[in-house]
Order: C-alpha cells, then sequence, then structure tokens
C-alpha cells in the first residue's frame, strides 16, 4: 500500500487501558527493479531469405563452424553494463559454455539455438534467443544457384554467368576438404562478396 496512514495506540495494564497518541506514517512508492534487456550480435552470419528463415553460419570444414557472439547492445535501466552478468547457453543445454559480454565458440551442423541470459545485482534476469542453421560451403552455394535460377530480372545470359562463378567456387570448396584444408575461409569469403553483389543485383 502507498499514502498517508494514521494509527492510535493505548497502553493496558491489568486493571486500566491508557490511550496515548497517535501515529501518522507516510508509505512512498519503491523503486521497482527491473529486469535487464539481452541482446544478442552474432558474426559472421548470412540471409539466405526466404530459402532459409534463419541467419545462417557457414562451415568451412563440412563439420561446425565459428561463431562470435557480443551482448553489448544488452541493458538495465538500473544498473550500467559493467555490473551486470554475461551468460551463454547452447540450448537445451542447463549449464552455460560461456561468461562475459563477448565470448567466441563452435556450433555443429544443423540448426542451433543460442540463449544469452543477463542478470543484473538484484538478481533480475532477461534473456534473449538466436536460432542459426549451421550449413557446408556447399549447401550455401546451391541455394545461391537456385536464387539466382529462380529470379526473373536477369537474362539467360547473366543466370549463366552467375551460376558458372558460383559452381567454381564450390568445386573450390570441395578441393579444399579432400585436400584436407579443412578451414576454406578464402572460398567462404568469396561467397559472402558474391552473395553481396547478386543482392545488389537482384534486389
Amino acid at each position: 500500500y502507498v499514502g498517508m496512514f494514521m494509527f492510535d495506540f493505548k497502553v493496558c495494564d491489568p486493571f486500566v487501558c491508557t490511550f496515548g497518541n497517535n501515529i501518522c506514517i507516510f508509505v512512498r512508492p519503491g523503486s521497482s527493479n527491473t529486469p535487464p534487456t539481452a541482446r544478442i550480435v552474432a558474426t559472421p552470419t548470412s540471409d539466405f531469405a526466404p530459402y532459409l528463415t534463419n541467419f545462417v553460419l557457414i562451415s568451412c570444414n563440412y563439420s561446425n563452424a565459428s561463431i562470435r557472439l557480443n551482448g553489448f547492445l544488452s541493458s538495465d535501466a538500473e544498473s550500467p553494463n559493467s555490473e551486470l552478468t554475461f551468460r551463454w547457453f547452447l540450448e537445451p543445454m542447463s549449464l552455460p559454455f560461456a561468461e562475459g559480454v563477448v565470448v567466441s565458440n563452435r556450433l555443429e551442423l544443423g540448426p542451433q539455438t543460442v540463449r544469452l541470459d543477463v542478470t543484473d545485482p538484484q538478481g533480475a534476469t532477461g534473456s534473449e534467443s538466436l536460432t542459426l542453421d549451421v550449413i557446408t560451403v556447399k549447401e550455401a552455394i546451391d541455394i545461391s544457384i537456385q536464387r539466382v535460377e529462380d529470379y526473373d530480372g536477369l537474362t539467360e545470359a547473366e543466370k549463366r554467368k552467375f551460376i558458372e562463378i558460383l559452381k567454381v567456387a564450390g568445386v573450390s570448396a570441395e578441393r579444399d576438404h579432400v585436400e584436407g584444408e579443412p578451414h576454406g575461409q578464402l572460398t567462404v569469403l568469396l561467397l559472402e562478396l558474391f552473395q553481396y553483389k547478386v543482392y545488389q543485383d537482384l534486389y
């Protein structure tokens, strides 16, 4: 309850009661603590919409992919970020795989959901989850080829040119993998640059 309250009190012994005085108490509204707002920034990711709903992480070694996770956009109304605790989870695991504002991890192929829990000094916690699709370089190239084939704004000659470039990148990725060079970062970089070029020309 909030506001002004009046109380009368009296003192009694076994024989008589004597009225004492009244008391006025003011109850002021307290400052309620709100949970932090958690925000995840993940890099490097790619957007393959509408072919894949989630953001994509490309695996160079056909097994897993490295990701950098940053919670610096998280905030709390009552506390600075330096006083917040950041814990990172890979769902459905109950134990965090890392703590801190900025962390790194390797995610296996397939859909993976990362959750960030941000806790303030009073114990209130806010969370955000991010689901990523971890796919191989070949899968990424196949989707890019499909995007080109489905687009009506290119001539057949332009489509053939784009698709040929993508197929060359696919051969390079397969060679890197077969020859024991699983970290074909150059192939991924070329694919990302090509995606940007395709996106600019298609949209």
